[in-house]
Formats: C-alpha cells, sequence, structure tokens
C-alpha cells in the first residue's frame, strides 16, 4: 500500500465526558496526497496516512472518519467521447501500534474510457477520535 502525504493538518481537541472513560475528542482535517493513474480500464487502489496525537493503546478508545476526492487531472486526446468514473470504496480508521497515531486507510477506485487518461491526487479527510488522557 503506497503512503499518501498529508498537508495542511488540523487537529483540534475538546474535553467530552464518556462513553467509557473517553475525556478527550480530537477532530483531525486536513489534505492527503496521493497519485492514482488510470488510462483505458480501471484500477483499485488502498493508501494510507497517519493522523492526531500519539497516543498508547489504553489512551485509544475508538475513531471514525470520511475522505473526498478533491483533486482530479483528466486529458482526452482529439474529440472522441470519453468518460471516467471514481469512487471511494473504504475508509477505515484505527490506531497504528506501530507510530501510536490514528492510520487512516481508504480504498479507491478509478474508471477511464479507452480514449481519456484520469489521474487522482488530493483528498480531504475528517477524522474524530475519541482518548482518555
Amino acid at each position: 500500500m503506497p503512503p499518501a502525504t498529508v498537508q495542511n493538518p488540523q487537529v483540534l481537541e475538546a474535553a467530552v465526558s464518556g462513553p467509557n472513560g473517553a475525556n478527550r475528542l480530537f477532530t483531525c482535517t486536513g489534505i492527503a496526497t496521493f497519485f492514482l493513474q488510470v488510462s483505458a480500464g480501471a484500477q483499485t487502489q488502498t493508501f494510507t496516512f497517519l493522523v492526531g496525537p500519539t497516543l498508547t493503546r489504553p489512551q485509544f478508545h475508538r475513531a471514525t472518519g470520511t475522505a473526498s476526492i478533491s483533486g482530479v487531472q483528466s486529458s482526452t486526446p482529439g474529440t472522441q467521447a470519453s468518460s471516467y468514473q471514481w469512487q471511494m470504496n473504504s475508509v477505515e480508521v484505527d490506531w497504528d501500534d506501530e507510530s501510536g497515531e490514528i492510520e487512516v486507510r481508504l480504498e479507491i477506485n478509478a474508471t477511464s474510457s479507452a480514449s481519456m487518461s484520469l489521474a487522482l491526487q488530493r483528498l480531504s479527510y475528517y477524522v474524530a477520535m475519541l482518548a482518555e488522557l
């Protein structure tokens, strides 16, 4: 899985009361850059990146996230009819035991017609995480 590079990461921390002993809510947003190119066919790729503060396993409670494509480049030679499609198949968010940060793993599918080249390059992400500090 190729890693994505995080740009302009923003983290907001708020005090909360629960559930299950959680006392902090971290909201993480930003842009992740990656590269997925497809010409005349379909390709599915999984990308990962890390966000948020460093925590121990007992401090981490749970997290959820979402992402959306925010950078696309397409090119069509000549005047042939063309079409393309992309979709976010899944977004998974969990604690990474190696870094102690939150790992975002997403799967993206891109399809282009025979006369078109499509490159996906950026996505916007939002992650919410409960922790006990």
